[in-house]
């Protein structure tokens, strides 16, 4: 019975497309329960040997059924075509693994997406929407940069052709 979960498990991540680099597998036969619990967890999106992003966690129970993981201490990497890199720590979060689609969250103070560039953004939680490659942080929102501070009620960050939407009650400051 534990070699088949264990045959299923693998076939679930090659199918999925998932990378899991580093792998301490633990299995939980009790019903409701995680399918398989993981230590260092790892995914890796890339195109045509490129890779646009990778999200690690020091934890993760998969649920196969719904095709949702629960991650904790989850750090994040994006690389634009232009070379400008994003990276954000999150203290929990979930990730669908068909559309690897994501979600991450602070439970105390903000979390703070960092660009390569210099500047920075501030939110309590923010998604990834894989099929639209972009960030989305619903809820206050704070840009900083060189010589430039933005705060809104809705953020929109399109790494690819990097641009940034800020919605709502905008305020710009410009030192």
């Amino acid at each position: 019975m534990l070699i088949m979960t264990f045959l299923l498990f693998l076939s679930f991540a090659l199918v999925s497309g998932m990378k899991k680099r580093n792998l301490l597998v633990f299995f939980n036969d009790i019903g409701g329960k995680a399918d398989v619990k993981i230590g260092q967890f790892s995914v890796v999106q890339s195109h045509e040997g490129v890779k646009n992003w990778e999200l690690r966690a020091d934890r993760a129970e998969i649920f196969e059924k719904d095709q949702k993981a629960l991650l904790e201490k989850v750090a994040v990497t994006i690389q634009t075509p232009q070379g400008v890199q994003l990276s954000l720590d999150g203290d929990s979060g979930t990730i669908n693994t068909r559309t690897k689609d994501f979600y991450l969250e602070k439970k105390e103070g903000p979390m703070v997406l960092r660009l390569s560039n210099g500047y920075t953004v501030e939110t309590p939680a923010l998604s990834w929407l894989n099929d639209q490659k972009m960030i989305v942080a619903e809820g206050p929102a704070r840009i900083t940069g060189p010589q430039i501070e933005i705060n809104g009620d809705e953020l929109h960050v399109a790494p690819e052709n990097q641009e940034v939407t800020v919605s709502g009650h905008v305020q710009a400051l410009v030192h």
